[in-house]
């Protein structure tokens, strides 16, 4: 069922059938109202066809199929948390997902559990809100985001708080387009990406006030790898806040359908195992961090949408967008491994909606921790 997702369109598909099949995408997408499938853009979500303008200007892949297998692969295999470097393979993947990713959730790519008053995007900024006061973010103070993406979140804290952010990820692409956003949201006095492996933080010691990261840990081998370089970077009596992605206490290693899920969830997002908050605990004392406090954000269910609700919403969305990925790849419109990524992610969804239901995982555990004074 997973890697089923990536098997390769045929090579002889006629014409005739790729025309029809954008015929139908066309037809579906104008008369079926549909926020979440778009031809056009609206507001910061890009719609289709700013997707596949983006994909041109995105670097090419390398063979992504083979590639994102073979790293998934050794990622989760016997020697489980010892990840062999693929900068090639990595950048290939985020060069093609990050399209996606804005296409679907705009530019930050996070969940939140939405209040039944408010829009999801109202949620997103909340949840982004939240983490900023965790860390006690204010005007002079600058801040480190582990794991940035575009630089969503960053923007949104900065905003707020009127802190100075410094957004890492190890993308290129994802540098050059977060900081072309800040220029135009007239931000980048106060945001900034930059290039680097969080695993080895192109920064020196002491140098910032409070750190951050918004569901970005999870890609690390192992939560020592970026805690240590996190509280290398923090200055003394500095605050560091996560959301985690972890197994919760109802999962059963001994249930098939739980470990399922959890392959699903790991495989659709190119994780090492899943942790638990233990593994959280353990890491953050084992690197020098004081533990404060956590609190998954997921079991709040008073008045509140839950986290997955919007992946079950829009999935005649998803299928739908998969159909016409496959129709523009044919077409010469995206890139080739498009398809292949897109069907990582349809796994992906998949692993978190049941995740979600079966209350066995949470992608927003807040942990804080704080570096000590001495």
């Amino acid at each position: 069922r997973v890697h089923g997702d990536l098997s390769r369109p045929n090579p002889t598909t006629m014409k005739g059938k790729v025309f029809a099949v954008t015929l139908l995408v066309l037809a579906a997408a104008l008369l079926i109202p549909n926020p979440a499938f778009r031809l056009f853009g609206t507001g910061n979500k890009p719609g289709l066809f700013d997707l596949y303008a983006a994909q041109k200007i995105a670097p090419k892949t390398i063979d992504i199929a083979n590639e994102y297998s073979n790293y998934h692969g050794r990622n989760t295999g016997n020697e489980k948390n010892v990840v062999e470097e693929n900068p090639s393979m990595i950048n290939s993947f985020y060069n093609v997902v990050t399209d996606f990713y804005e296409y679907g959730w705009g530019q930050s790519f996070h969940f939140a559990h939405t209040r039944s008053e408010e829009s999801h995007d109202d949620s997103i900024r909340r949840h982004e809100e939240r983490i900023a006061s965790e860390v006690g973010l204010k005007p002079g103070m600058t801040a480190l985001d582990v794991g940035s993406g575009i630089g969503g979140p960053a923007r949104a804290i900065a905003a707020f708080s009127g802190a100075n952010i410094v957004g890492v990820t190890i993308n290129a692409y994802q540098v050059a387009k977060g900081n072309e956003y800040s220029k135009t949201m007239g931000l980048d006095h106060l945001v900034k990406l930059v290039e680097g492996n969080f695993l080895a933080l192109p920064f020196e010691q002491n140098t910032f006030d409070a750190a951050y990261a918004v569901e970005a840990t999870c890609h690390a081998p192992t939560l020592e790898d970026v805690y240590v370089q996190v509280f290398r970077t923090l200055k003394p009596g500095a605050l560091f806040a996560t959301y985690e992605w972890l197994l919760t206490d109802a999962y059963d290693a001994s249930n098939p359908e739980h470990v399922r899920i959890a392959q699903e969830i790991e495989y659709g997002n190119g994780l090492p195992p899943l942790r638990t908050l233990n593994d959280v605990k353990t890491a953050a004392a084992k690197v020098g961090f004081e533990f404060i406090s956590s609190e998954d954000l997921g079991t709040d269910k008073t008045g509140t949408r839950p986290w997955w609700s919007r992946l079950s919403l829009t999935k005649w969305s998803r299928y739908l967008t998969h159909v016409t990925c496959w129709v523009s790849e044919k077409l010469g419109l995206a890139p080739e491994g498009s398809t292949h990524v897109h069907g990582v992610l349809l796994t992906a969804a998949d692993g978190l909606i049941e995740g979600g239901e079966t209350e066995i995982f949470t992608p927003m555990y807040l942990c804080v921790m704080r570096k000590p004074v001495a």
